[in-house]
């Protein structure tokens, strides 16, 4: 067979997606003729395909070096080394790209990933209105394909020989619509991904894109809508399918989010859809910590129980006092809640007795994350790993206590906890509740999430009580400084609720109106965007008999100007049954009491953590009809409230809630305590056998 005949041959595979096949016989052809461009081209694309990068910009580069005037083989080079985050090399081959042929959209969308992922926002906006915009003469790229008689293929897509070109286009609006997002100018974002639907309306990126804009913007119920749409076209679409229960949920819709999830399930078993499902029961009033328990075991059943078999016994050295190796799992080793919380911990660990390896699994990092690494003694970036390589990694690395900071919030990977890499491994940071997997050996407490008295059985895990506090908190700033109390000179009370709007239900509101009720002129400040929510919410203070001109709205701001909010409050109502955590402490930092309720779950107990941390049991109510006559109490009492505003920050930071060295030494006794007991029982492979006999007792 001659050459010409090989590559005919080849590129009938290739079309009809026969890519190992392909990929052979073009070898065959640049071993026979090295100079066959269109061949060391076509064979880039497959290896751009597939995902190995490497392979891709060998052969892409090859093609360029035989034929250096191509604009379209300069472009896929490009996005082969912007893939590969070489961006030098990127640029420099997608501006020459761009200079060999101005009619490509490619080049020009992709020069703008490259600017928007190196923070360079303005000028991502510019690459991607002039892809969206650009002219496209795709009779010039037919005609050059005819020549290699490589038509349809074009990057990771076959070429839409249409003249308007439709999925640059909207992949660029959608680009341009996230820069706009990180800009924060939601009328754009929602105009953008409007005019990128147009182009394709049953495409489900851009619907998504178009509900979380939607949702974004306030207007929730076409979010909802639009979510609904996507599900209906891909009912599979993960994305789709969390973003439109998290609307759910803001809305006051947390009994419409878990039927839709439990249908769900009933087609698509799918492991975070379980998990999302296990999440939204803890916001649902009523639900219980056993009922949550029995939801956590069916995700173990089903998802974690059958990796069981898979587990090894460990080579770890059983020297009870020798140095030991803690990991740390997460996708949140960035700009996240856990900022807050996390750093208390690594920066004061001992590292003459322990080695801190960080798994993260972070897509994206941030300035957040050069200050993670700068915690580790080994940085393993998991991003790219499946559950079972990253499980691997784990275990070669000899980790003697693996810690999940994840559990079943989103992106977790417990399905590598199930394959139990370590001896130990335990949970905590992401909400304090259980996990049910039989893998995981030690969920983290305080003696005020579960006292003594509370019922251990309703945790899948053994009991690592800290005895303090499961959160040590770090504001991070210094500012704002707290104000004297604004009811002194406003001549009013003004009560607030910054948590987010997921928190809030029915009953809250019913109490909350009751409150304001019986406190002449007092206001409410909650947060919550701008849109349907906000009105929804007043059309039900107004049933409960509230004006609403006494309730006020606000978004969601930087730091410190979020901070300064509290400056302007009295006093703070906590939510139930899923308490505030980040929330009230921050309100406590800026001076601001918390009056809270001791819920019946754990995620209800927060609250009453903080509030026994600083010394101030009087901010804790034991039922809602307490909670109420509190909330009324404080707001008549004004000399009070501004004696427990005084000096609050000072309480704060003199309290276990900001002791980053008494935490590090507090968890990292807990951790040599639990691997004294290992080493003197832990001899067997499974975490099930290992909690044997004691399943849900307690470390302390």
């Amino acid at each position: 067979m001659t050459t010409a005949a090989i590559f005919e041959s080849a590129l009938e595979h290739h079309r009809a997606g026969r890519l190992v096949e392909a990929e052979k016989m073009y070898r065959q052809v640049l071993s026979a003729e090295t100079n066959h461009a269109a061949a060391a081209f076509l064979l880039g694309l497959v290896a751009l395909g597939s995902g190995r990068l490497p392979d891709a910009v060998e052969a892409l580069r090859q093609a360029t070096w035989l034929e250096p005037d191509n604009g379209v083989y300069e472009s896929n080079l490009g996005e082969a080394y912007r893939r590969l985050r070489r961006f030098p090399e990127a640029a420099q081959s997608l501006a020459k790209a761009m200079y060999l042929r101005p009619d490509l959209a490619e080049p020009v969308f992709n020069m703008g990933l490259i600017l928007q992922d190196l923070g360079e926002l303005e000028a991502a906006v510019s690459c991607f209105e002039r892809a969206a915009e650009a002219k496209r003469d795709n009779s010039a790229i037919v005609r050059q394909w005819e020549q290699t008689r490589a038509a349809f293929l074009l990057g990771q897509r076959a070429v839409d020989c249409d003249p308007d070109n439709d999925q640059v286009v909207i992949r660029a609006l959608l680009a341009l619509a996230d820069v706009n997002r990180s800009l924060g100018r939601r009328p754009q974002v929602v105009s953008l991904c409007r005019r990128a639907l147009g182009y394709g309306p049953r495409f489900v990126p851009a619907l998504v894109h178009l509900a979380e804009a939607l949702a974004n913007n306030g207007q929730t119920e076409e979010a909802v809508a639009r979510f609904r749409q996507a599900l209906e076209i891909e009912p599979d679409n993960e994305e789709a399918m969390a973003r439109l229960v998290e609307v759910l949920h803001a809305t006051d819709r947390v009994g419409e989010a878990v039927d839709l999830l439990r249908e769900c399930l009933k087609v698509q078993n799918h492991p975070m859809l379980r998990s999302l499902l296990l999440m939204t029961l803890s916001y649902v009033p009523g639900y219980t910590d056993r009922a949550i328990l029995e939801e956590a075991r069916v995700w173990d059943r089903e998802h974690g129980a059958a990796l069981a078999p898979t587990i090894e016994t460990w080579a770890n050295d059983k020297s009870a006092a020798r140095h030991l190796r803690i990991g740390y799992v997460s996708p949140s080793f960035k700009d996240h809640v856990h900022v807050y919380f996390l750093p208390q911990l690594l920066r004061n660990h001992d590292r003459s007795a322990f080695e801190l390896f960080l798994y993260s699994d972070v897509r994206q990092p941030d300035a957040e994350t050069e200050l993670y690494r700068s915690y580790a003694d080994t940085w393993i970036d998991t991003s790219t790993l499946s559950d079972e390589a990253m499980a691997a990694r784990i275990r070669a690395d000899r980790i003697d206590i693996l810690v999940d900071l994840t559990m079943h919030t989103d992106k977790h990977r417990l399905l590598v906890f199930a394959r139990k890499p370590a001896p130990i491994q335990v949970c905590w940071l992401a909400y304090p509740g259980t996990t049910g997997l039989s893998a995981m050996d030690y969920r983290v407490t305080d003696p005020h999430l579960d006292p003594p008295e509370a019922d251990r059985s309703v945790y899948s895990e053994r009991l690592l009580v800290l005895p303090d506090t499961f959160w040590c908190y770090s504001p991070r700033t210094s500012k704002p400084q707290p104000a004297p109390l604004p009811a002194l000179t406003r001549g009013y009370v003004t009560f607030s609720c910054l948590n987010n709007y997921v928190k809030v239900n029915q009953s809250l509101l019913q109490a909350w109106s009751r409150i304001l009720r019986e406190v002449d002129q007092s206001r409410l400040v909650l947060l919550a965007p701008s849109g349907d929510l906000p009105r929804r919410t007043l059309a039900l203070f107004e049933q409960n008999g509230v004006d609403p001109s006494r309730i006020s709205f606000v978004d969601r701001r930087a730091r410190e100007e979020y901070l300064a909010l509290y400056r302007d409050i009295d006093l703070c109502l906590d939510t139930f049954p899923y308490a505030g955590h980040t929330t009230s402490l921050d309100a406590f930092w800026m001076g601001v009491p918390v009056l809270t309720l001791a819920g019946s779950t754990v995620v209800g107990r927060a609250g009453v953590c903080f509030a026994k941390n600083l010394g101030l049991p009087e901010l804790i109510a034991s039922s809602e009809d307490a909670y109420m006559r509190m909330g009324v109490g404080f707001a008549r009492d004004l000399p009070r409230l501004a004696a427990l505003r005084e000096g609050l920050r000072e309480r704060m930071e003199a309290s276990p809630l900001m002791d980053g060295p008494r935490f590090a030494r507090n968890m990292e006794e807990r951790f040599r305590q639990i691997w004294r007991e290992w080493c003197e029982n832990g001899s067997g492979a499974s975490g099930a056998l290992y909690k044997q006999g004691q399943p849900n007792a307690a470390t302390h």
